[in-house]
């Protein structure tokens, strides 16, 4: 009993990395988490890039509404390490764009093991392959159904979970230098 009202309590790390940019579809992104973050008050968010702060007018006076004290904002990340420390501290990353070309933030973050969430955009569906979600793009619902998906997997099943990082850091490895 104790051993289930422990994960029960565990926290579901996931991230957001992406310079603040309408094609990134932020709003996308944080009504999805907020929304999760409602029923699973456990949950922690990490959103880093180029004006994800309130120093950015725009940003600040667009989500101020809907981010809680579980986002944390880390704006620009100007170290290659410290970029890396945040992949290592997600369960699940999450690119919620509208257009990509070759999302390369899905490669960083799988590469230290990381499951991804994305919107079918680009070459997404593509790396993401087996390991992760693929979610139409600009559906909130469909984001958020994932998000519960992986949640579930990660509090329920951790030997699945551990097998999808497996997957997809090996995918990383295996199909792109």
């Amino acid at each position: 009993h104790k051993l289930i009202e422990s994960q029960k309590n565990k926290e579901f790390t996931v991230g957001h990395v992406g310079r603040y940019d309408p094609a990134k579809n932020h709003a996308l992104f944080i009504s999805s988490f907020n929304s999760f973050n409602k029923k699973h008050t456990q949950s922690r968010c990490i959103m880093a890039g180029t004006g994800i702060s309130y120093e950015n007018v725009v940003f600040k006076n667009k989500y101020a509404h809907l981010i809680n004290a579980s986002f944390t904002l880390l704006g620009q990340v100007h170290n290659r390490n410290d970029l890396f420390d945040i992949y290592k501290k997600m369960d699940c990353l999450v690119l919620s764009s509208i257009t990509e070309g070759f999302p390369n933030v899905l490669i960083e973050a799988m590469s230290f093991g990381v499951p991804c969430i994305s919107t079918d955009v680009g070459d997404a569906r593509e790396i993401i392959a087996d390991t992760g979600w693929i979610v139409p793009s600009e559906d909130q619902n469909a984001l958020e159904k994932a998000l519960e998906e992986a949640y579930r997997e990660y509090l329920d099943f951790p030997e699945k979970w551990a097998a999808r990082r497996e997957r997809a850091y090996k995918r990383v490895v295996e199909n792109y230098s």
